[in-house]
């Protein structure tokens, strides 16, 4: 199953705010999901993913960052008509 399209989810497992080990990281606004990082793995809006869907959502949040060339993906323009 996809999230966003873009990240694989690898199960049913949900974050818990109880773990041993969590880490948030920086996240931005044109991409979607907030990553974390527990002791059981990877996690974005609280879905376990694989460490392939991790690396891409740390690279898309670089590349957004450096001059928001992600944006028009994620928010694309209004149609006019």
């Amino acid at each position: 199953m996809k999230l966003y399209n873009l990240y694989s989810i690898v199960s049913n497992k949900t974050v818990r705010h109880n773990e041993r080990f969590y880490k948030r990281y920086p996240s931005h606004k044109f991409v979607p999901g907030i990553l974390v990082q527990t002791n059981r793995g990877f996690f974005i809006d609280g879905k376990h993913v694989d460490v392939k869907s991790a690396t891409l959502h740390q690279d898309l949040v670089s590349s957004a960052k450096k001059g928001g060339i992600t944006a028009p993906m994620w928010n694309p323009e209004p149609k006019s008509e």
